[in-house]
């Protein structure tokens, strides 16, 4: 009978296992330590804020990070890693601005609210007024609004005009610049580099491709650009001024007289403002925080006043929403945010197919009377536009109405997918038009000759190899894309016009190329109506013959593994959000000079229509 089985380990067996079986315990316990600290992180993630309700009074610090934009850009689970690593774009959405306002204003322990306007980048003039607006009615409740700055820039100013007190530091300023719109232009560059870029357009106003064929901008896009922008400043001033009980033309006079001002306090920027009326009193942090003190009481650990932040109110209200009625019948919104690109495109960016299935999805919802098209976008790809334009039309031919409504841009592709609604509506700031079509084909023959290097070969027919980038542009290519270009405008118009009610040639005198501020889109009949989303909704509902109605965002679902990891990068990004992880390179002047660059760079790779036909609009004014 064998003994193997029942033998007894030898002297050195046993010593081993005496050295391991401490070890084998404390992996043991560590194992289950991991196990715990995962399960933990599960039920955090599936859990919800984890902040607890107000229970005594404390200031709102409304504090906008980023710019302000319709949708946050990426995907959703790359965002949230962004986050959790501190590398995400800062940018904050208009709607959580203003649902957290609402909430706020009905709120018995929010007494006042205090603006933190510090990493408030912009987004143009017609989101910053949606968020006035927000801050008018918070108002309007009796709660006081205060703000203190180092500094302030003209967007953050627009915002920090509605405070009941406006407090800057004794070293700080308030600087004005007005509106304008500068590029980079690329021709003497592209001739020393030997590049030909060929160019193919329709509209004299088309400027899109300006700075590839010019080192200045055109007197064309000069004269329109002036209107669009005057309008834009016309609309700025006269909100401050009325903000702030100054005199009509202060807030120009104040930035072309800055120098004279300056001189006249001093060489003090602070007293400048103060002189100007701009603020109402120069202060220390301490002081100010004292103030705050005086009215809703000082925090037990630290020298100033109680508080919650806007991200933590806003998951306080997400977490115990209110109660509302629930109707069968539903308001669907689609956004339709960021640049037109062919196929499936993350949030911030428009997709041919991606949105179109957001539309086809409210399309199959028997719950939804209406659709909003919410369109903040200077165009893209034409083809992406015209499959966009396709879904919506399906939705009409339901028998529902659609209604468009345009944010700060609405241009080109942005103004092609808005075709299909009953009502255009626009803002009174938005930038609307730029209907034409344009396409590119850059050539480096010249640079690789100069270079030794040459291609050649040979093809079946005229076109084999016409596309290679390292030739010279074949004539017969050319002929072929001008007659695509003027193909895909009178196809343009021919939608424009077949949605407006209008002939091809009342288009045409209002098209080609040119870009529209809101009030004169509206006289030449290329919007409908002048207002705000919530009115656009509204419209969409009495189109609908809706008395009781909801509001339902269409929006790409998340599987559960997506928003647990969503949930669990949130709970992370509060270990990392004030760690800077852009390298020394990307910071200061220098890193600001490389991003526009970058901004450029980044404007061409993303050119994918599978035609090369562009409905695109870089009509933007900086901010």
């Amino acid at each position: 009978m064998s003994t193997t089985q029942n033998a007894k380990p030898g002297i050195i067996g046993r010593v081993f296992r005496g050295i391991w079986k401490p070890f084998d315990i404390l992996r043991r316990v560590l194992h289950l330590l991991l196990l715990l600290m995962i399960f933990l992180f599960i039920f955090a993630g599936l859990s919800g804020s984890g902040l607890k309700p107000l229970t005594q009074p404390v200031a709102l610090v409304f504090n906008p990070n980023g710019q302000l934009v319709e949708e946050l850009s990426g995907d959703a689970t790359e965002r949230a890693y962004a986050e959790a690593t501190g590398s995400a774009i800062p940018e904050t959405t208009v709607k959580e601005l203003v649902d957290l306002l609402k909430s706020a204003k009905d709120d018995s322990n929010i007494p006042l609210m205090v603006l933190n306007l510090n990493n408030l980048a912009g987004g143009g003039v017609s989101k910053m007024q949606v968020i006035a607006d927000a801050i008018k009615d918070f108002k309007q409740s009796g709660k006081k609004v205060y703000i203190y700055a180092n500094f302030l820039s003209q967007n953050q100013y627009y915002l920090a005009s509605l405070a009941d007190e406006i407090h800057l530091h004794p070293q700080g300023a308030v600087l004005i610049e007005g509106f304008g719109r500068y590029r980079m232009f690329y021709k003497d560059a592209i001739d020393k580099l030997l590049i030909d870029w060929n160019v193919f357009k329709v509209g004299e106003y088309k400027s899109f491709v300006e700075p590839y064929l010019r080192n200045s901008m055109s007197e064309e896009d000069k004269n329109s650009s002036s209107v669009w922008m005057g309008g834009m400043w016309d609309a700025y001033t006269s909100d401050v001024e009325l903000a702030r009980g100054l005199e009509k033309g202060s807030i120009t006079n104040y930035s072309n007289s800055f120098a004279d001002t300056l001189e006249q306090n001093g060489g003090s920027m602070a007293d400048a403002a103060l002189t100007a009326g701009l603020v109402d009193k120069l202060s220390q942090l301490s002081e100010f925080r004292q103030m705050i003190i005086e009215q809703v009481g000082k925090q037990k650990k630290e020298n100033t006043y109680l508080q919650v932040s806007s991200k933590a109110y806003s998951s306080l209200t997400k977490a115990s929403p209110k109660k509302s009625e629930v109707s069968k019948n539903k308001v669907a919104v689609v956004i339709a945010a960021g640049s037109i690109l062919d196929g499936s495109q993350p949030p911030g960016s428009i997709g041919g197919d991606s949105t179109s299935k957001l539309i086809r999805k409210a399309t199959n919802d028997k719950s939804v009377k209406a659709l909003v098209l919410k369109v903040d976008s200077g165009g893209g790809s034409a083809f992406a536009s015209d499959v966009i334009l396709t879904a919506l039309e399906e939705f009409k031919a339901t028998g529902r109405p659609i209604i468009t409504s345009m944010g700060s841009v609405a241009a080109s592709g942005g103004y092609m997918i808005a075709l299909a609604a009953d009502e255009i509506w626009a803002t009174p700031t938005t930038i609307t038009g730029s209907i034409g079509i344009f396409g590119m084909l850059p050539t480096f023959d010249r640079s690789l000759d100069k270079l030794g290097l040459h291609i050649d070969g040979t093809g079946t027919t005229k076109l084999s190899g016409a596309l290679t980038a390292g030739r010279a542009l074949d004539p017969e290519v050319a002929r072929i894309f001008q007659a695509s270009i003027e193909h895909g405008y009178d196809d343009f118009i021919g939608k424009v016009a077949q949605g407006r009610n209008m002939s091809k040639e009342a288009v045409d005198k209002i098209a080609r190329g040119r870009v529209w501020f809101a009030k004169d889109a509206l006289e030449i009949g290329l919007v409908d109506k002048i207002g705000s989303f919530e009115e656009a909704v509204e419209a969409a509902a009495s189109l609908a013959e809706l008395d009781n109605y909801q509001i339902k965002y269409i929006k790409p679902e998340l599987s559960f593994t997506e928003q647990l990891v969503v949930n669990l990068s949130t709970k992370a990004a509060g270990f990392t959000k004030n760690i800077d992880t852009r390298p020394e390179w990307q910071k200061g002047v220098a890193g600001d000079l490389l991003k526009s660059i970058n901004l450029q760079l980044k404007n061409l790779n993303r050119f994918n229509d599978p035609m090369g036909v562009y409905a695109d609009c870089l009509c933007s004014a900086e901010f």
